[in-house]
């Protein structure tokens, strides 16, 4: 069997890894590298199988030419610090092996203070190893959420009529006795409000479902990732960094059609802009579902419930709802936090700002919920 596997190791390139309680000489030296482990999770050797003898020599054990190193090796492994047999740390024949343990004491359950920095190389491996994964495993879930969005934007485009793109918001002032409204303006009036609806949807839909999928995943994933950076086979920031951008993959592959389908405008500049706004607000989403899975590491319920509070917040503070300016001071203060009032008033400006009214006329939508042209580019970059 193990004459098998090394036949297709080398014949396919493959990574095999084998658990062998007992070889004997001629199978140890099939294996490329071994890893032997003694009770309670302790390494006593990882290495290459013809360095073993003179792995027990430096740690002052002697094994002769009639002892098999591996054999020696064992003997010690099964034994248990608990064995009145070595108390202090004595092998049967009285040999000192405290050095082997000491040498190469690793845990393998527990925490370590290993701590890697930032490499550009282990994100290199791990991002390889991600995308492999997802694209070989999980290819029905990408499939299903590429379905999911563009079955949104059809929905949204067949709810709403194009006709709401039409005014612009825009009025003249004049100064004078006369207050009137006519049919046109009221009409006007309802489409400002079902393209700004339209919008917000726009903006929080995809946002939504996302919200919805990582919550849920990036827990359980994250175990994973808490022994293996305990090995020291990555740094904290490689992992958050790779698994950011797997993440985003589903996104970046049905977003474009995603916005070129309920692209109302039908303009490369407005296509562009609802692309970019749409990424950012759903890398936010991303963080606040991530932060959540954290929370509630072992709950994924209860990470997703906590996450979609959190998004109800910052919905509600995202002025299209209700008016930041009629809140409490606090809740104003807070709504800068908010990346849904960040988009939301970008797309806003967008839209009715930006120049679209000359003077004398004003952007009534603008006036009415208290936004200015001014705060377009700060907003894009604190959503940044």
């Amino acid at each position: 069997i193990i004459n098998c596997l090394k036949v297709l190791s080398r014949r396919h390139g493959m990574t095999i890894i084998a658990s062998i309680h007992q070889p004997n000489n001629d199978i140890l030296h099939t294996f490329d590298t071994v890893y032997v482990l003694a009770k309670r999770g302790v390494c006593l050797y990882s290495g290459v199988s013809h360095r073993l003898r003179q792995h027990l020599n430096d740690n002052g054990i002697e094994c002769n030419e009639n002892q098999i190193p591996i054999e020696v090796l064992l003997t010690i492994a099964s034994k248990d610090k608990s064995n009145t047999n070595i108390v202090n740390n004595k092998h049967e024949n009285d040999v000192n092996c405290n050095p082997i343990i000491q040498t190469n004491l690793r845990p393998v359950f527990g925490s370590l203070s290993i701590s890697k920095r930032f490499s550009f190389v282990d994100m290199y491996y791990l991002l390889s190893r991600s995308l492999t994964h997802t694209f070989r495993c999980q290819w029905v879930s990408l499939l299903l959420q590429f379905i999911c969005f563009q079955m949104l934007a059809i929905v949204m485009k067949y709810c709403f009529t194009p006709d709401i793109i039409l005014p612009d918001g825009c009025v003249e002032l004049e100064f004078g006795a006369e207050c009137y409204q006519t049919e046109a303006d009221i009409l006007n009036e309802k489409l400002i409000k079902l393209n700004i609806k339209y919008n917000t949807c726009l903006l929080l839909s995809v946002a939504f479902v996302v919200l919805i999928v990582m919550s849920v995943t990036f827990g359980s994933d994250f175990r994973v990732f808490r022994s293996q950076q305990q090995n020291g086979w990555y740094s904290t920031g490689t992992y958050l960094w790779c698994r950011t951008i797997v993440d985003l993959i589903p996104v970046l592959m049905a977003l474009p059609l995603f916005c070129w389908l309920t692209n109302l405008y039908n303009t490369y500049t407005f296509y562009v802009f609802t692309f970019a706004l749409n990424l950012l607000v759903i890398m936010c989403t991303q963080s606040v579902s991530q932060l959540s899975a954290l929370l509630f590491i072992n709950e994924p319920k209860v990470a997703l419930i906590f996450a979609i509070l959190v998004q109800v917040v910052t919905v509600f503070l995202g002025n299209s709802l209700i008016p930041v300016k009629e809140l409490h001071y606090t809740l104003q203060a807070l709504s800068h936090l908010s990346y849904s009032r960040l988009s939301f008033e970008c797309f806003v400006i967008m839209i009715y700002g930006l120049g679209r009214c000359q003077a004398p006329q004003i952007s009534t939508v603008l006036y009415g919920m208290e936004i200015d042209d001014d705060i377009f580019w700060p907003n894009m970059v604190h959503l940044v």
